[in-house]
């Protein structure tokens, strides 16, 4: 068969050092073991942050004089403004006033639930305190929804484990505010405070107090894993870490020991191990010797790697020989390079893998035979890719290792 000379655009991953023994794209895509998804937030650790909880003391109509259940309201008269450094015994300050919230029937509605609660009761200089259990050396983040009720006197001082940490100014619409911390393992505590100077019975209005954990980065194996299988025309077992739950798998090139044209061709077994092996087109005698085939298997989802590199690993339906588009699960900021090889061997006809428009949304794909089938359609697969879009200028770390990400283009013929 003789194949058209043509340009065809191959992207490539270079490294500049190896960690483990394999590349794995559809081009020799290099990769780090160490790979991180992007933190998540964990359920919020405060309770009643919305204010939503509360007993009645006094109804004034639209707001109301209320005890909140799990927070402590206190006058915090005598103690000082709080300046950088400054800190308290917040466990000292008892429980001295009530609170005063306000209904979905005065200034502005509240960001969660109907409810919201003014920083000035009374006359009081007032605090909200709430505690709460934090895991050892885990990040942390308090947020908070504030706006105020009269220029030049509601700004909030933060304070937490009594430590002060910041006086913040709200405008007169919603704005949120947030505060990163590192758990002791203990008890903490938070304080919403009124700064003294400028208690005048009008403060700022405050909604949806919350404290949430951030989820430590998922270890390596958790998200990734690669190496290199031998393997000729024989189906061999390329093992997977268990950790990896559900991969998708990429297969680099194959080396060439043998001249004879094919594909790596990548299945599940019957003990539902993955199973791969050098495939030569449907014309030649099928009988190859062994080739070196990288691989690389990662847990689906849109990854934000620790240098700021984004990998999105996912999966799509393909058949026949149409052009399948297929929108990425989030978009990317600018074109991704991407890397593609067929998950199933549902129909065992040798068959390769043709992309373009790729953009920052998706790509096409489609499946393409030897020039002699070309009119012959390719039952129905599974299509499994990795798009990447690397930080800066093509290149990044991965664990202190340095790669590059380019996109080339060659000429071939037989």
């Amino acid at each position: 068969m003789n194949i058209p000379k043509h340009n065809k655009t191959i992207n490539r991953c270079f490294r500049k050092k190896a960690l483990a023994a394999a590349c794995a794209t559809l081009a020799g895509l290099s990769y780090n073991t160490t790979v991180f998804s992007a933190p998540d937030l964990q359920p919020q650790l405060l309770l009643n942050g919305s204010f939503e909880n509360y007993t009645t003391v006094s109804n004034r109509g639209s707001w109301k004089i209320v005890q909140l259940p799990h927070w402590k309201a206190v006058n915090t008269a005598g103690i000082p403004e709080g300046t950088s450094g400054a800190s308290i015994d917040i466990n000292a300050l008892n429980k001295t006033t009530n609170s005063e919230i306000w209904t979905s029937r005065i200034g502005n509605p509240a960001t969660e639930g109907k409810h919201k609660i003014e920083l000035d009761y009374s006359g009081a200089v007032d605090g909200l305190i709430q505690s709460f259990k934090t895991r050892k050396d885990n990040n942390h983040t308090l947020s908070f929804d504030a706006y105020a009720r009269t220029p030049g006197s509601s700004d909030i001082e933060v304070w937490i484990d009594g430590i002060y940490v910041k006086t913040v100014t709200p405008a007169n619409d919603w704005q949120s505010f947030s505060f990163d911390f590192t758990g002791t393992g203990t008890k903490q505590s938070i304080l919403l405070r009124e700064r003294a100077s400028q208690n005048s019975a009008y403060g700022a209005i405050i909604d949806n107090v919350t404290v949430n954990e951030i989820a430590p980065l998922p270890t390596t194996a958790n998200i990734v894993t690669a190496g290199q299988v031998q393997t000729g025309n024989e189906w061999a077992q390329l093992a997977v870490s268990q950790s990896i739950k559900d991969p998708v798998i990429i297969l680099g090139t194959p080396t060439a020991n043998e001249t004879s044209p094919g594909v790596a061709r990548l299945r599940r077994g019957t003990n539902s191990e993955y199973e791969l092996r050098f495939e030569e087109w449907s014309y030649l005698d099928e009988n190859h010797p062994q080739e070196t085939i990288d691989w690389m298997a990662m847990v689906p989802g849109h990854h934000v790697l620790d240098d700021g590199t984004v990998i999105e690993a996912g999966r799509l339906d393909i058949e026949g020989k149409r052009w399948k588009k297929h929108k990425f699960s989030e978009n990317f900021s600018s074109r991704p390079a991407v890397f593609v090889t067929l998950q199933t061997d549902n129909d065992s006809q040798p068959v390769t893998i043709r992309l373009r428009n790729i953009n920052s949304k998706g790509f096409k794909a489609t499946l393409q035979h030897e020039e002699s089938l070309r009119k012959k359609l390719h039952g129905a697969e599974v299509l499994g890719y990795i798009a990447i879009q690397s930080p800066k200028a093509g290149s990044g770390q991965l664990n202190k290792t340095p790669y590059q990400l380019l996109t080339k283009k060659i000429r071939y013929f037989n």
